[in-house]
């Protein structure tokens, strides 16, 4: 049986394999951590360019004839406003992988 040496000690490929698919405890495969975040950023950049337009043309057709201290008040939720919905999005990303050790 062939073995592959990981971290100073030896396992089979079967063994190897394993715990490269592991499974969660519904059955289905874990995703890595850095699969979360090239998913997510995939994800902030779609929206960024859907957003992004939209505060655009908010903001040279109603906030533009406005008084200057009120486009002021009114700039600063529409430039924070993207945060909301990717916040739980980032916090997924960032997540910790889980180790494959304590499903086994």
């Amino acid at each position: 049986m062939m073995s592959v040496a990981v971290s100073q000690r030896t396992i089979s490929i079967t063994e190897a394999g394993s715990r490269l698919s592991a499974r969660n405890d519904e059955g289905f495969k874990i995703m890595k951590r850095r699969t979360r975040k090239l998913i997510g950023t995939i994800i902030i950049l779609v929206f960024a360019m859907a957003y992004l337009p939209f505060a655009m043309a908010i903001a040279e057709s109603r906030i533009m004839a406005l008084p200057m201290l009120v486009q002021t008040l009114l700039y600063i939720p529409l430039g924070l406003a993207w945060i909301i919905p990717v916040m739980p999005l980032i916090r997924w990303m960032e997540r910790p992988d889980r180790d494959t050790h304590d499903m086994q």
